[in-house]
């Protein structure tokens, strides 16, 4: 999580949301947090879903490899669509 503000500023500007999602760090301090469903929503509301799903195929084998669950994330992409 050291990096995670740069990397998500570098994702955004790499697929080209910069403009259009307003990414504000959390000063969150419990690791426990890190992984909960709530707190990938609250942070991700502003997301669009196509930007999230472009994030998450770019990044998929990433997940995978390191071990992350990815399954919360692409619970949140049919959320967003479900809902639009």
């Amino acid at each position: 999580m050291e990096t995670f503000t740069r990397d998500v500023l570098q994702i955004l500007r790499l697929i080209g949301a910069q403009d259009r999602v307003n990414y504000t760090p959390k000063n969150v301090k419990s690791h426990t947090l890190y992984k909960s469903y709530d707190y990938y929503q609250s942070l991700l509301k502003d997301v669009e879903a196509d930007i999230l799903e472009q994030f998450l195929r770019r990044y998929e084998l990433d997940f995978r490899l390191f071990g992350y669950d990815i399954e919360p994330f692409e619970r949140i992409v049919r959320e967003k669509r479900e809902n639009n």
